[in-house]
């Protein structure tokens, strides 16, 4: 009999009606929805997610937020019209050195000086305005986006909490939770000040042309076909790059989904050696993202290259025609040129701004098509009881079950019934069987599997509710334990309790038993009304209770009259891609000096005569246009090799990454939850691409460019290049590294509080059938909210300081072009420079000046990057040395055929609770062949001794002794090659029912006939028969589509394949029915020649033929030896067994 009600109410019963006291309804349409909404997507293919599904979450802001926004949206706006501003007065500027340097000039020094000092003055004055315009929207659209992305991640946690159960058995909770998590992680980011720049850029970009058509339309008209071809451009590039970045997430989705399942269960893999195999998947799927984001190259590539190169042929062009328009009267001074030549130089350099920024909103735009995918699919959710409010709530159930005609098909299995014509009721008030603070760790990994069992039993009690389902809940427990099912029956009164269970002893006291067999009622009555019926609930009675007649006799006499840098771990393969890449900067880096060198003499050609005008115009026409090829060539070559560097590195570390996180010591994960683990899985590899692919390039480019600029301004005018340099460097660049120590700092706290939230969200959702069986989901919700108003208060007072020296980054350079002008003209009077050394060296520095606000505006960046490259680096730091070395050469390989198994004074404690000794001076010894049963009370320590075993920890004192060697001396993978576990708690995963047979087991050297075997031996002919793929089947996430009997049934099947030597078997038969149980037993029996097994179990009939029997309380052996050596103590052992035969109930 299996566990065919586990899935009451994850769908919609096929046919029948279930009644809670009141009618609830007839079949509500659960998976139906769910297998039509599958349907309908086969049909047709999604739209992909586009900028307008981005600008959603906007709707999730407060009147408050929507205000707040409004005013930094203005003030974007116009910090982005101060530059064009500085470009008019900068070409006032122009005009005033050019005419004082010109040939014949009267103009007056001291009124020279007047006009500077005027305009000079007027570049501060933008300088304060545009200083507190981005500080003022920075903030505020930092403050709304964290406030927007946490509704929304409300409402998406909201979405899946309320979706079936059986729509969640097709998604793991390690995608769903990095949806919550990483993606909106994501879309944070580019609301915040990525917004900002962008609105700003686009400010820029339109007041730019305002200016310049100010000056001169026909010369702006020109130039603006190129900047419509460049924003073509942009447009066509980020719409293929989205398509590429929406594959990518669903690539990386499926790699959480990967480690979810190999990090929930790290004992099970690390046990049977599979942390290979999964690394195989994991990176099976990398490569396909590899595959996919290569495509990325040519296109980052074409639009770089092409921005530049539009850029340059704009300036030819302009330049040509301005000269022309000059030549004709059609300008009347060349300020006016220079103006349009300033503006537009401002407005492409605000379409290249858009470039760094895009990638981040391409990352966004894909991510809210994820969210919003969840969020609206109303079609998963539970629907709404269509019956009146008031007789659906909790206080109306009087505590009254019924179920008529009721048939029931997993929606992951559609083929099989579960459950078949199923009649029976429950009537109100009867039973039908069917340390507070102490931290239990990650999935209470620190407490024993009794002690999680009872805590789980304390928890549904505390509620009180009129109805009580309990699912094999004293499957963990020892018999003196199993006895709290007296107290839940005795506290029955009032409460309808519904308990499903193998153990016949635990039913005896029900008011009503109701059997099953194949999902269909075979059997309905109290116990003795079922035992005088001599049907199937007798023979599993009689299966169950067997005992020789002499243990009867033994216990009748025996009566008593008591009761871990990147670069060291960076492959040499990508040495050469990375050289290109770096050649290719030094180039670009080259393009903006050389600029600055040729504005220098196109400004002096202005000052000449106009009769050179015309031959020196079309030459320096010409090598604009020269260095725009040099562009095209340099950035082609940047933006591809850098992209394919980043591409190549990100599947190089997040498969390093992984792989790190599967060799760590056990303890690890005893400290680090899997949820907080799949999330830095997920968020540290995407942190770390992000500053080491193209905007690595550009890092590079902008460092040597600011040298390089520098070198030429100190060569053309070394007095004013100093004052230039050290007038403007030291406070973009102090401004800067201040930013980016706090954007450090601010990126671990903000790591640290998203783990967090991100570990509670997977736990959450790892457990959905509890959260939704005690309607919890407001609980989850509301303390996950508090999770994020811890971030929001903790980040504000950071936020506020990152953003002060953010907006004098963006703005310093406004004064620093001030002072250029003020002592650049004192030099001009005196005599000391001439025109075209002052623009050379101003443009040079100057923007270089700006270069170097560009460096700083990737702080986020590189303090993201800086956090995961410690995480990754932290992580193969403490990858477990025993797994990397080789067996000593003393050690014997041969099977041993003495002592298996040495315990010399054992002293053990967890390292996440070391002042809790489990194991106190524990000495046993195991000789090949026995059969060794461990017993005990829960958290007596038996499960430890086989974690010893298995080595996950090391003991703290005294000496382990394994196949006539010390435990320490072997290779930790090929000592776990000679045994295998069949743990309390099943682990299966997502695959067939071989794949999990097989785990861990070379495949070459497996034949199909090895794999029916196991099955055969554990129990599972028949079971494979009746699916139509037989051991080919999926077993779903988890193994959701089996039940507990049978996922127990395919660990053992798992363990046999291997053909061990030393066989642990921790509570095997915990989820079998009596007649499964007997099988199991059966067939152990079987396999035992030859083999050495040691079986932890609480069920005391399955002990009596083991050669020795332990007995352990808190954490030591107080008896040891035969069955009626035990009984003849009439110690622990003995009042075990009575306990264990109902003598005392």
């Amino acid at each position: 009999m299996e566990e065919e009600w586990a899935g009451l109410g994850t769908g919609k019963p096929p046919g029948g009606t279930l009644e809670l006291g009141t009618t609830i309804g007839s079949s509500t349409p659960i998976n139906e929805a769910a297998q039509e909404a599958e349907k309908e997507g086969e049909k047709e293919e999604e739209a992909p997610p586009s900028f307008g599904t981005l600008m959603r979450v906007f709707s999730y802001g407060s009147p408050a937020d929507r205000a707040l926004q409004f005013i930094c949206v203005f003030a974007a706006v116009c910090s982005g019209a101060a530059m064009p501003l500085m470009a008019l007065v900068m070409g006032r500027l122009t005009a005033n050195f050019t005419d004082f340097g010109s040939e014949g000039n009267t103009q007056s020094g001291d009124l020279f000086m007047h006009q500077v000092r005027r305009n000079a003055l007027y570049l501060v004055y933008l300088f304060i305005g545009k200083f507190s315009l981005v500080y003022i929207w920075s903030f505020g659209f930092t403050f709304a986006a964290n406030r927007m992305v946490q509704a929304l991640r409300l409402k998406c946690l909201n979405a899946i909490l309320n979706r079936t159960v059986s729509a969640h058995d097709n998604q793991t909770p390690g995608t769903l939770s990095n949806t919550i998590t990483t993606h909106c992680n994501s879309i944070q980011a580019a609301l915040s000040d990525r917004i900002g720049i962008m609105i700003q850029a686009f400010s820029m970009l339109i007041a730019a042309f305002a200016v310049a058509f100010s000056q001169s339309w026909q010369l702006t008209l020109v130039m603006l076909g190129l900047v419509f071809l460049t924003l073509g451009l942009i447009g066509a590039v980020v719409g293929s790059d989205q398509k590429i970045e929406a594959g990518l997430l669903k690539r990386y989705a499926e790699c959480s989904a990967i480690a979810e399942d190999a990090l929930g269960s790290i004992k099970t893999v690390v046990a049977f050696g599979a942390a290979d195999k999964f690394l195989a998947k994991y990176e099976k799927v990398l490569v396909q993202a590899e595959s996919e984001g290569k495509k990325r190259g040519p296109l980052v590539g074409l639009m770089f290259a092409c921005q530049y190169f539009f850029m340059f042929t704009g300036w030819a062009i302009g330049f040509y025609l301005g000269a022309y328009l000059y030549r004709h009267g059609k300008i009347s001074d060349p300020g006016r040129i220079l103006s349009v030549f300033f503006a537009m130089l401002i407005g492409l350099g605000a379409i290249m701004a858009l470039g760094p920024n895009m990638p981040s909103f391409i990352k966004a735009i894909a991510a809210s098509g994820d969210v919003f995918k969840i969020v609206d699919n109303v079609e998963l959710l539970e629907p709404k009881p269509e019956s009146d409010e008031s007789e659906s709530t909790p206080s109306a159930l009087n505590g009254h079950v019924e179920l008529r005609n009721l048939s029931f098909t997993y929606p992951s299995r559609p083929d099989r019934n579960a459950l078949s014509g199923i009649n029976v009721q429950f009537a109100k008030g009867t039973s039908t069987a069917i340390g507070f603070d102490t931290i239990v760790g990650d999935q209470g990994s620190l407490i024993s599997g009794g002690q999680k069992q009872r805590i789980a039993i304390a928890r549904a009690l505390i509620g009180r509710r009129p109805i009580l389902l309990m699912d094999e809940a004293t499957s963990a427990l020892d018999g003196e334990n199993s006895k709290v099912i007296e107290s839940l029956m005795n506290a029955s009164e009032n409460r309808t309790t519904i308990f499903i269970s193998h153990k016949i002893v635990n039913a005896m006291q029900a008011s009503q038993i109701v059997v099953l067999e194949k999902g269909k009622l075979a059997e309905q009555g109290t116990h003795h009304e079922l035992m005088e019926a001599n049907g199937l609930y007798k023979r599993l009675f009689d299966v169950q209770t067997r005992i020789e007649d002499e243990h009867k006799e033994e216990i009748a006499a025996f009566r008593p009259s008591e009761k871990l840098s990147l670069a060291k771990i960076a492959s040499k393969r990508f040495l050469p891609i990375f050289l290109i890449g770096v050649g290719a900067c030094v180039i670009t880096a080259q393009i903006f000096p050389a600029q600055a060198i040729i504005l220098g003499r196109v400004l002096q050609t202005f000052q000449g005569n106009a009769d050179n005008l015309k031959s020196k115009a079309n030459f320096w026409s010409l090598m604009f246009f020269v260095v725009g090829l040099g562009a095209l060539i340099s950035y082609a070559i940047l933006g591809f090799f850098m992209t394919l560097l980043g591409v190549y590195l990100t599947k190089f570390y997040r498969r390093e990454y992984f792989r790190s996180v599967l060799l760590q010591p056990m303890e690890f994960f005893d400290r680090m939850a899997s949820g907080a683990l799949i999330q830095r899985l997920s968020s540290d590899p995407s942190n770390l691409h992000d500053l080491i692919s193209v905007n690595l390039g550009l890092l590079i480019s902008i460092a040597i460019s600011i040298v390089s600029g520098s070198a030429i301004a100190l060569a053309f005018s070394w007095k004013f290049a100093l004052v230039a340099i050290f007038g403007a460097m030291p406070a973009v660049f102090a401004a800067g590294f201040v930013r980016m120590k706090l954007d450090s700092s601010l990126a671990e706290a903000t790591a640290k509080i998203f783990e967090d939230s991100a570990k509670f969200a997977s736990d959450s959702l790892s457990a959905i059938r509890t959260v939704k069986a005690f309607t919890m989901e407001e609980t989850v919700k509301n303390s996950y909210q508090e999770h994020l108003l811890v971030s929001i208060v903790r980040l504000y007072k950071k936020t506020a300081a990152i953003t002060l020296f953010f907006a004098l980054s963006e703005s310093v350079e406004l004064l620093a072009a001030a002072l250029a002008f003020w002592y650049g003209g004192k030099l001009l009077k005196n005599g000391e420079t001439t025109t075209e050394r002052f623009f050379t060296v101003f443009l040079a520095v100057v923007v270089g000046g700006q270069a170097a606000g560009a460096l700083f505006g990737f702080s986020s960046n590189i303090g993201k990057a800086k956090v995961a490259a410690n995480n990754i680096l932290g992580i193969r730091g403490q990858i477990r040395k025993s797994g990397a070395v080789e067996s000593l050469p003393s050690v014997n390989d041969e099977k041993s055929t003495g002592v298996v198994v040495d315990f010399n004074n054992v002293s053990f404690a967890y390292p996440a609770r070391p002042d809790a000794p489990v194991l106190k001076n524990v000495s046993l010894q195991i000789h090949h062949g026995q059969t060794v049963a461990i017993v005990g009370s829960s958290g007596s320590g038996k499960s430890t001794l086989l974690a010893l075993l298995e080595r996950f920890y090391d003991a703290q004192s005294g000496s382990i002794t394994i196949f006539g060697n010390p435990i320490a001396a072997y290779d930790v993978d090929k000592y776990r090659k000679r045994l295998a576990i069949v743990p309390q708690e099943p682990k299966l995963y997502k695959g067939s029912i071989r794949d999990n047979v097989v785990l861990g087991v070379d495949e070459s050297q497996v034949q199909d006939a090895d794999v029916v075997n196991a099955l055969d031996a554990a129990n599972l002919t028949d079971l494979i028969a009746s699916l139509p793929d037989g051991y080919n089947s999926d077993c779903g996430a988890k193994g959701t589509t089996l039940s507990g009997g049978q996922k127990q049934r395919v660990a053992i099947a798992r363990a046999l394949i291997r053909d061990p030597e030393l066989l642990l078997l921790d509570e095997p038969t915990s989820a079998l029915d009596a007649e499964s149980e007997r099988q199991v037993s059966e067939t152990l029996s079987q396999i035992q020649k030859g083999r050495t097994m040691i079986l932890v179990t609480h069920r005391m009939n399955t002990v009596r033929n083991a050669d020795v029997i332990i007995v352990m309380s808190a954490g030591q052996i107080i008896e040891q030896g035969s069955h009626s050596e035990l009984m003849a103590l009439q110690g622990q052992y003995f009042k075990m067994q009575q306990a264990a035969r109902g003598e005392e109930l």
